[in-house]
């Protein structure tokens, strides 16, 4: 049998039930995707699996045995890629801090925010940093790779950290074979625009920091940030609410790179350019009219 792309996967099941051996399969697909971005040597294991007959016995199997290598392999197949100039002792600390990357996945308690493909948690005894990870792999395939994502934040912010508006600071890419990929970041004690206007009460200490905000200053800032994003060679595509955040220090921050593309050359894509900037600037109006309202409430 033929091993199916993340993509083929998709397009089949929109045309079929799926059954359990679709379901052993994707595992399957899954599981040898996070091996070789580990840079792990999967050949074996793809031509044992091209030979396999659609029986659901032998794919259980198979699945079991590569789940019992991934298992036994687990610690040399994890993987920590860095941003940054870090000294091996810091880099040594991080790479300790898998334990709470582990840790944080699907913890409610430290749950931040989430998207069609992806979830991120902060880290139970670290507050510097967050983690995003994915939780639906397929969709998330057909356009993206976190290695891909995490190389569109670490772009953008190279070139607008010194802006008033910029991204979260890139940590470090995480591949594990088992539990999937992930990345930490810098984490942002704030929240986005849209959670501000949907719990004004539980953010009512930001609402009063941004009542004091220059909002034409705030908007000519984002228009700057858009275009220095652009200059990166970065489009964003996803710039509402729900992806700019408020800092308690008064600062707006642009987060989650899942839907960005790149830009070849200069000139290129000057439609999506101008939608990013349209979008970006009209979502922080609409913000700015909402919190008006929301203040006249109060009043």
């Amino acid at each position: 049998m033929n091993p199916k792309s993340p993509n083929e996967q998709i397009q089949s099941s929109k045309l079929t039930e799926r059954s359990p051996i679709n379901d052993v399969e994707e595992k399957i697909d899954t599981i040898l995707d996070s091996l070789s971005s580990a840079g792990v040597d999967t050949s074996s294991w793809n031509s044992e699996y091209f030979e396999l007959p659609d029986d659901l016995d032998a794919l259980t199997e198979f699945h079991k045995r590569l789940t019992e290598f991934v298992g036994k392999r687990g610690d040399a197949l994890l993987s920590f890629e860095f941003f940054g100039d870090y000294s091996e002792q810091e880099k040594a600390e991080i790479r300790r801090l898998d334990r709470d990357v582990e840790a944080s996945f699907r913890n409610p308690e430290g749950f931040l925010g989430n998207g069609a493909t992806a979830e991120v948690y902060e880290m139970p005894s670290n507050d510097v940093f967050c983690v995003k990870f994915i939780i639906n792999q397929d969709r998330y395939n057909e356009n993206n790779h976190m290695r891909k994502e995490f190389g569109f934040l670490s772009k953008v912010y190279m070139h607008t950290r010194d802006q008033k508006i910029t991204t979260p600071y890139p940590a470090f890419l995480c591949i594990h074979a088992n539990r999937g990929h992930s990345y930490g970041m810098e984490k942002i004690h704030g929240a986005s625009l849209s959670q501000i206007i949907e719990s004004p009460q539980k953010y009512q200490r930001l609402i009063d920091e941004i009542a004091e905000v220059d909002r034409g200053q705030a908007e000519k800032d984002l228009i700057a940030f858009v275009r220095s994003m652009h200059e990166a060679g970065v489009l964003h595509q996803d710039l509402y609410q729900r992806n700019i955040m408020f800092s308690e220090e008064g600062r707006l921050y642009v987060i989650d790179f899942g839907k960005s593309d790149q830009i070849d050359f200069v000139g290129q894509r000057e439609d999506e350019r101008k939608r990013d900037e349209l979008t970006a600037t009209q979502s922080l109006r609409d913000f700015f009219d909402k919190i008006d309202v929301l203040t006249k409430k109060d009043k």
